[in-house]
């Protein structure tokens, strides 16, 4: 009689001990797809002027740089796409479009009309508009990493 009342013990702790592991396994993958949301699947900046349009779109593998709708692809390294991840990460992007922009020149033609957009597998997250070169204090970091990505000298480094 007690060996059963000790396999029964056994196979009752066993039981706990597998329901408690399926509960953190289903809170990892509740968390890994929260997670998986917020990532960006693309990043791209348009800077409008009269007679004169760029957009530099990123994704995981690459740039795409729009100058007047010529294009021109170029490789984007893993490093700099997880650096432009982890700075998207720390913004609210349900307030992306709230953030005010320091100055308004673009209203008058004495800067470029600039734009931020980022896509996740939840929505498209846009920015008002802001003057090139005085992004809102949310979004500095991240259009100081796409003017650094961007600029010329970075072709070759980035190949």
């Amino acid at each position: 009689m007690k060996p059963s009342i000790f396999i029964s013990s056994i196979l009752i702790a066993l039981q706990i001990s597998c329901t408690a592991q399926k509960q953190v396994d289903n809170t990892k993958t509740a968390a890994v797809e929260i997670q998986k949301q917020n990532m960006a699947e693309s990043i791209s900046m348009t800077e409008e002027s009269r007679g004169n349009m760029k957009i530099y779109t990123f994704t995981e593998r690459q740039i795409t740089v729009s100058k007047n709708g010529m294009e021109e692809s170029l490789p984007l390294k893993a490093e700099d796409w997880n650096k432009l991840q982890k700075i998207v990460a720390t913004l609210n992007l349900e307030k992306i479009n709230t953030y005010e922009a320091p100055s308004q020149n673009r209203w008058s033609d004495a800067s470029a009309s600039t734009q931020i957009n980022i896509k996740t597998q939840s929505g498209l997250y846009t920015s008002q508009t802001f003057d090139a070169g005085a992004p809102p204090k949310e979004l500095v970091e991240v259009y100081k990493t796409i003017i650094t990505l961007t600029r010329p000298q970075n072709k070759v480094r980035n190949k």
